[in-house]
Order: structure tokens, then sequence, then C-alpha cells
């Protein structure tokens, strides 16, 4: 192990420009063909309903009771010709908006656009969040990898076919991650306000953005999980001011809708990634499948994750945490935990994947001691190769999976399976892989509030 590890120290920087050059062409085409699709496509997919919800919003309507009342009015929204057919392979009255008010809200801006120019400019900021979060999720290593690590981090989070899926089905997911990442690390940086703004505006999108309220609980960051949770509530109470009705009113159709389509959502295997899927050829229907699921992720958080923190949980007197960079490195291992169990037990697509990016960066950020002795080298190889299956298993075309297994989603959920292994055993054994970071001047002013 530790012949290997020398080996790798040796070659480093010759490795890391080779991964470079190989990764900046595939970067750039996926990225470029993610945007594309979705820009070119007459109808854009999941961004088409949030487009027509927002427009309804505009006019005075509540766009969740317009759904579930008069559909031929979503309909007039959209041209009426044979060129408006969907890549998604489901119809508009599959897609209606189960995100909470503060997606359409984001929407507003965009519904100002014609339905092309909406998509053009939602796919370059999808683009844009892309980059971002690599470069926002290696700020949470107590000490941040050098700028030619990061640069890697980017192109290979873009290269990821997830990203490409993600932006070219014109999903809300790279918006929602980067707001969660970025909601984390300023939390870890006393920045409750901005921390619960941020996370309160990602859980427009709830089952993947919601697992992080437990972190924040965990390390007693309360003002920020009251704003986050403030966040949302106000996206209902100004959906109902623009519309004209009642919060109630607002509320209960959201529920209504959410309620009657979760059957229907749930029913559509294709793209579908998480455990309840695999249950339905069991014999359980699509809202027992989800159930049996949530359950048994929030079993494997309450045994296995939460254990682990349970002095950070229970000290309640104690100011929000974590205080020092080996406490942030533990901190960042509850998340980096947390999100595949999200993404494994609640209802999710092969698009919401590149969340497990946080496994990547945590890793980059690192730094075995000198006198790292074999567990250490153990541990640290085996992250590693953790790291290399997964990217490499995110980087392969959807197409060439199809070829090689039965289903694209069959080698996904094996590829969340294996994050989720990866960051449980992290939890037990990840604490001393890292030498003690010098600190630095975002830690220092962390470790003095």
């Amino acid at each position: 192990m530790l012949a290997m590890l020398d080996g790798l120290r040796r070659y480093r920087k010759r490795l890391l420009f080779a991964l470079i050059a190989v990764m900046l062409p595939l970067a750039l085409i996926s990225t470029v063909r993610g945007v594309t699709q979705l820009a070119g496509d007459p109808d854009p997919c999941d961004l088409t309903p949030y487009w027509i919800s927002a427009r309804l919003a505009r006019d005075g309507a509540n766009p969740y009771r317009v759904y579930q009342e008069d559909f031929e009015r979503v309909r007039g929204y959209v041209p009426d010709s044979p060129d408006f057919a969907t890549r998604c392979d489901v119809t508009l009255e599959e897609r209606p908006p189960l995100t909470t008010p503060t997606h359409i809200l984001l929407m507003l801006p965009f519904s100002l656009l014609g339905l092309r120019g909406a998509a053009i400019a939602w796919a370059l900021v999808q683009a844009l969040s892309a980059v971002l979060i690599p470069l926002v999720t290696f700020q949470l290593n107590p000490r941040l990898p050098g700028w030619g690590v990061q640069a890697l981090g980017v192109l290979l989070f873009l290269a990821w076919s997830p990203t490409r899926m993600a932006i070219g089905h014109g999903q809300i997911t790279m918006l929602v991650i980067l707001l969660a990442s970025a909601s984390i690390l300023l939390a870890w940086w006393r920045r409750p306000g901005w921390a619960g703004l941020l996370l309160g505006l990602a859980l427009t999108k709830f089952t993947l953005a919601g697992g992080l309220l437990i972190a924040l609980f965990v390390y007693r960051h309360y003002r920020a999980a009251a704003v986050a949770l403030l966040t949302q509530i106000a996206g209902f109470l100004l959906l109902a001011i623009i519309v004209g009705e009642s919060p109630i009113a607002t509320v209960q159709a959201y529920t209504s809708l959410a309620s009657t389509n979760a059957e229907v959502q749930a029913g559509i295997a294709s793209g579908v990634i998480s455990a309840d899927r695999w249950l339905q050829p069991l014999g359980f229907n699509a809202t027992l499948a989800s159930l049996v699921a949530i359950t048994i992720g929030a079993i494997l958080t309450l045994a296995l994750l939460l254990p682990r923190y349970l002095d950070d949980l229970l000290a309640t007197r104690r100011a929000p945490g974590p205080r020092s960079p080996q406490d942030m490195h533990r901190a960042n291992l509850l998340v980096t935990a947390l999100i595949p169990v999200t993404l494994l037990f609640t209802y999710h697509r092969v698009y919401d994947l590149p969340f497990l990016f946080v496994l990547v960066a945590l890793l980059a950020g690192v730094r075995l001691p000198d006198d790292a002795g074999e567990g250490q080298a153990r541990r640290y190889l085996i992250w590693l190769a953790a790291v290399v299956l997964i990217s490499a298993a995110l980087l392969v075309p959807p197409s060439l999976i199809a070829w090689l297994v039965a289903t694209e989603e069959l080698l996904m959920t094996g590829v969340l399976v294996l994050a989720l292994a990866v960051s449980i055993w992290l939890v037990y054994e990840g604490e001393g892989i890292t030498a003690e970071p010098e600190r630095t001047e975002a830690a220092q002013e962390v470790a003095a509030r």
C-alpha cells in the first residue's frame, strides 16, 4: 500500500496534467451537447411545465390549480403542432409542477421570454451552475486543493453523463446542488442567515436537498434551519399574493396536485435509480414502495450515522460547529453520507447523481501525513478506488451502458450503492486519514467566532 502511495505522489503532477488533457475535450463536448440539446428542443422537457407555471402565475392563476382543473388552458401556452413532442417520453399531462412554489418564483424572469429563449437562458444558467458546483464543494475542505486539482474537478464534473442529462432535460438539479452546497459551506463559516436562505431555495426540490437539514441540526445550526424552512413558507405566501388567493388555498392546491400525481410519477420507471423503483417488481405499488424505501433510509440514518455524531447532536448549549479543521472534516463526512442516503431512499433519477461529487471533492482535500502508516494508506486508497470507479461509471455514455448491461438504471443504482457503502465506511474510518491541516484564513476566522 505504501509503495503504491509513493508512486502516486511521485507522478502526481504528470498524472494531473494527463487527466486534464483527457477531460478537457470530454467536458467541452458534454457541456455543449447538454446546452444545445435543451436550447434546440421545441419542448425542453422538464423546463416546460415550470415556464408554463410561471406564465400562469403572472396571469394571476394558481398553476397547481390550473393543472388539475383546466388543462386545456395549460396547453394554450405551448405550440399546438406535431413538432411539439418531448424527448423525455412523457406527455405534458405527466409533467405537472411538483416542486414547491420557490421553483415557479425562480422561473418568473425566464417566463418573460418565449419558450425557446427561456430554454437557452436556462441552459446557460445550469451550465454555469455546473462549473461553480465543484469550486464551491472544494471550499468545504479545511485545506483547499491546488488550482490544478480544482480545474480537473470542474472538467470531470462537466464530463459526467448525469450532468449533461440534467442540463439537457431542463432540470433544476444543477442550481439546487449549487445552492445546497453553498448553504453548508456558509453554515460552517457561521453565516446562518445566508446559509438558511440558500438551503431554503434549494428545498424547492426537497427530496434532493432535504437530507442536509440533518447535518444542520447535528451541528446545532438551528437558526439556519429555521431560515430555510421560513424561506419555503415565504414562497407559498408570495405565490398566493401574486395569484390573488389565500395562502391556505395555495397550500391546498399544491398538496392536492402533489398527492394525486405522486403515484403516476413513481410509476414511470425510466431513469429512476432509487430503491423504490426496484421494490415495485416485488409486488409493491408505487406509493408503498416509496414508503418502504424512505423507512429503510430513516432506519439506516438512525442506526448507522446519527450514533456516530450523538455527542454533537446532544450538545445543544454548545456553539454551532464545526469548530476546528478536524471537526470540519468530520462534519463533511456526515454530509457525504447523507447525500447517497437521500438519493437512494427517496425518488430520484439519473440526473440527480451529480450530487455525489462531494465524495470526490473531499478526497481532493485530504493530505496524508508524511509518516502515514499502512492503515492510513489503505483507507486512502480505498476511498480513491471508489472515486475512480464512480467517476468512470458516470463518464460512460448511456447508449454504451445500455449495450454493456441490461439497463442504465441498474448500473447507476449500483454506483449509488457503492457511494453509500463507502460514505458510511468513511464516517467510521475516515477521520484518521488526513493530517491536521494548517488553518486557512477562513478556518481561522471560523475558530475565532
